[in-house]
């Protein structure tokens, strides 16, 4: 069950958007439900990355982006990656 969803975005020094995620913070004790948690600290926070990830070249230009649903799991289909110049990367399997 996830209690809280966290909007995250990286800036680097010269303030370009270099990463953003939204993250699913979810209750310890619904743990099995999920297979891609992530605990932050010591045993403090347990999350999941949902919805739209995103990371950016130093230029803005999208690096790649990928879709969660609310267990943690990439949604097939919307992998999709960038060379630095815009240039389009294919993989077969995402």
């Amino acid at each position: 069950m996830i209690i809280e969803r966290i909007n995250r975005n990286e800036v680097d020094k010269n303030g370009v958007l270099r990463y953003e995620e939204t993250r699913g913070i979810i209750e310890p004790m619904f743990l099995n439900n999920y297979t891609n948690y992530r605990v932050e600290g010591e045993g403090s926070k347990c999350w999941i990355r949902i919805g739209w990830n995103r990371r950016y070249w130093p230029n803005g230009q999208l690096n790649w982006e990928m879709k969660y649903d609310d267990k943690g799991e990439v949604i097939k289909g919307t992998y999709r990656a960038q060379r630095e110049d815009g240039s389009r990367v294919c993989y077969s399997t995402l």
